[in-house]
Formats: structure tokens, C-alpha cells, sequence
């Protein structure tokens, strides 16, 4: 008597997986670099990556009132979390308020509300910020004792 043959593996169904190759990896950016990437995206009108970026930035140090002020402007404008945007504009004003450019955010934040979802607390605090840096309004020609002339003929 013969051994029997031995039996041959089944044949697989699908060819064998070929093995991935290494994908180069991505660049780590740093909170800085993020935030630069963010204000290019936004100089564009190009909101979306903005929000991604100043988003990764503001995580990565949420302590940075740049990041703070820029994160809470994209949030506020395209992500319609207009608090929470008020929120962080305004935390960053108080972490440095000699930066024009955060009060600006803050503005564009209110300006992008329409003062449709704002509680009137909140409008006339809007109102009495935009008169304080417009230089118009009660407040500021009370402070000075003047009015703003609309003649040219001192220019002339």
C-alpha cells in the first residue's frame, strides 16, 4: 500500500497583499507656524483651512492671545459660535490690550452678527466699542470737547 499524497494548500482567492510603501510624513508644524499658515488662509477669504489652522494652533498653546484672538475670530464667522468667539477675542484683549489687531478681530466678530443674535447688553457694548475706536459717537467728542468737521477748505 501507498501513503497517501499529501494535499496540496487551497490556492488563495485573492492575490497576497502587497506591502504599503512608507508614505513620507506629513510636516509637523509648530503653533507659530500654524498660526502663519492660519493668516495666509485668511488673507485669501479662505476660512475653512484658517479655522483648521489657527484651530491647531490655539490647542497647541491656548494660552497665546494671538492665537486666542484669531482662533475666536474663524470660530465666531465660520464655525457661528459667535460667544464663544466674543469670548476668546475678548480674553485676548485682556491678556495684551495694546494689540489693535484683537479689538479689529472683535469687531469683525460683532460686525459679523448683524447684531441679530446679540442680547442688548451685548449690542450696546458693541456700539459703545465701535464709537470708541471709530472716534465717533457721544464719547469721543465728549472726551475731546470738539466735533469732527466735514469742511475741506483748510485743505485747499
Amino acid at each position: 500500500m501507498m501513503p497517501p499524497k499529501p494535499s496540496k494548500p487551497p490556492k488563495p482567492s485573492h492575490p497576497p497583499k502587497q506591502p504599503k510603501p512608507p508614505q513620507p510624513e506629513q510636516p509637523s508644524h509648530t503653533p507659530q507656524e500654524q498660526f502663519l499658515l492660519g493668516k495666509g488662509f485668511l488673507e485669501d477669504d479662505n476660512i475653512d483651512r484658517a479655522l483648521r489652522a489657527f484651530e491647531k494652533a490655539y490647542k497647541a498653546d491656548n494660552d497665546n492671545p494671538e492665537y486666542m484672538s484669531y482662533y475666536g475670530l474663524c470660530k465666531a464667522i465660520r464655525g457661528g459660535e459667535i460667544g464663544y468667539g466674543i469670548e476668546l477675542c475678548t480674553l485676548a484683549i485682556k491678556k495684551d490690550f495694546s494689540r489693535a489687531e484683537f479689538y479689529h478681530n472683535l469687531g469683525r466678530v460683532y460686525k459679523a452678527t448683524g447684531g441679530s443674535s446679540l442680547t442688548p447688553k451685548t449690542r450696546s457694548s458693541a456700539r459703545s466699542w465701535r464709537n470708541s475706536v471709530s472716534g465717533t459717537g457721544p464719547s469721543s467728542r465728549a472726551s475731546t470737547g470738539t466735533t469732527r468737521s466735514t469742511s475741506t477748505s483748510g485743505y485747499l
